[in-house]
């Protein structure tokens, strides 16, 4: 801990970083309750894939459980696969048929409400809102005003507290750290690639979420003090 403390202080000190907002949230500091791992049992036993039980009669039982065991986590996390399409990324009407139902009453007992993103995929988008790869549109390009209008507007959706918006309150941002290389990637804003490409993707979600709700929890697997600034909780 001490060693990681210095190496984050040593680029703060020097300006290589910024630090992140001072201000944290309670919530945030959990427990959380995620229930990817009631998904990969549950599909186990039954042999029926566990994407399948991102719905939500299947979290509305495993809500009831956690009243049954007496625990009592600050936030639930909705994990693979809510989503109709990934890169679309909103709640499938079958699944899901009243999303902001089922939010309001998890705050009703005092949980927030967390979802979890496959950040990249391009299911469901535009061609021309990904990059492209050897001329075919390959993930999600952050750098596209296309793709940022997109992201804004369905964060705000999927945050937002207005009516007809689902009243979430962050992300579980998954595969940030799928960092593109390769010198026949092709992006809108010419020379974004590797890691600044990645801090373009999280800096969008994460001024996104502020904007619709300030104390959204971002949760991402970018550990290093560079992402500081636009992450509140990093998942390791």
């Amino acid at each position: 801990t001490d060693t990681v403390k210095k190496y984050a202080d040593f680029n703060y000190d020097h300006g290589f970083c910024n630090k992140g907002p001072e201000k944290k949230e309670r919530w945030w500091k959990g427990p959380l309750y995620c229930g990817w791992g009631d998904q990969v049992e549950t599909g186990a036993k039954m042999k029926i894939n566990e994407l399948n039980f991102a719905h939500q009669e299947f979290y509305s039982k495993l809500s009831d459980r956690l009243d049954e065991l007496d625990l009592h986590p600050t936030a639930m996390i909705i994990d693979d696969k809510w989503q109709g399409k990934y890169g679309e990324l909103l709640p499938d009407p079958k699944k899901w048929p009243d999303m902001r139902a089922f939010v309001d009453a998890q705050h009703a007992k005092g949980r927030k409400v967390m979802l979890w993103v496959k950040v990249w995929n391009a299911e469901g988008l535009d061609a021309d809102e990904c990059l492209t790869l050897e001329q075919q549109p390959y993930a999600a390009d952050p750098t596209n005003p296309k793709y940022q209008k997109r992201l804004r507007e369905t964060v705000h959706k999927l945050l937002s507290a207005d009516e007809g918006c689902f009243n979430c309150d962050g992300f579980k941002l998954d595969f940030v750290n799928c960092i593109f290389m390769t010198k026949e990637l092709r992006t809108y804003e010419k020379n974004v690639y590797g890691i600044e490409l990645v801090k373009r993707m999280m800096k969008l979600f994460y001024d996104a979420a502020k904007a619709a709700k300030p104390d959204a929890l971002i949760n991402n697997s970018c550990s290093h003090p560079y992402f500081a600034e636009i992450t509140d909780q990093v998942r390791i």
